[in-house]
């Protein structure tokens, strides 16, 4: 029984001076093996970054209009009306939004908007807008400009 506890405790001693194997030993995956430091301690979260900038240029009213043929939109707070001469008014009371850099798309049955920020003219005018609009309603594609109300 006395060589059986000698014997373990020498093993033992040797496992304590052995170098660990495997990955804990790769200093590409543990640089320091032997060293365990403390877990990090919460602190408050982070606040959160402001809006992206490019939402601002998109967000609030537009007045959208377009010729051959001739059609306006209104986007509101409210909900998007579409008015064409020669058929009724379509309103959309809710709608969603969707911002990317340069562009943002306003969608609802039967409504899809996309306004982009380039400059734009409705070629019956001198007068130069500041996005550039198109138009998918019940299948039909309608281009024009779209500027902030005056």
């Amino acid at each position: 029984m006395r060589r059986a506890v000698v014997l373990l405790s020498l093993l033992l001693a040797l496992n304590a001076c052995a170098k660990p194997v495997g990955m804990y030993s790769d200093p590409i995956y543990w640089p320091r093996p032997v060293e365990f430091p403390p877990f990090p301690t919460a602190s408050a979260p982070p606040t959160p970054p402001p809006p992206p900038a490019y939402m601002a240029t998109f967000s609030g009213d537009f007045d959208v209009v377009g010729t051959e043929p001739f059609w306006a939109m209104e986007i509101r707070r409210t909900g998007l009306k579409l008015m064409r001469p020669d058929k009724p008014d379509v309103t959309a009371k809710t709608y969603s939004v969707t911002f990317w850099p340069t562009y943002a798309v306003w969608a609802e049955n039967p409504i899809n908007l996309t306004l982009s920020l380039e400059k734009c003219s409705d070629g019956m005018s001198d007068r130069t807008y500041a996005y550039k609009a198109v138009a998918i309603v019940d299948g039909s594609t309608l281009s024009g400009c779209a500027d902030r109300p005056k």
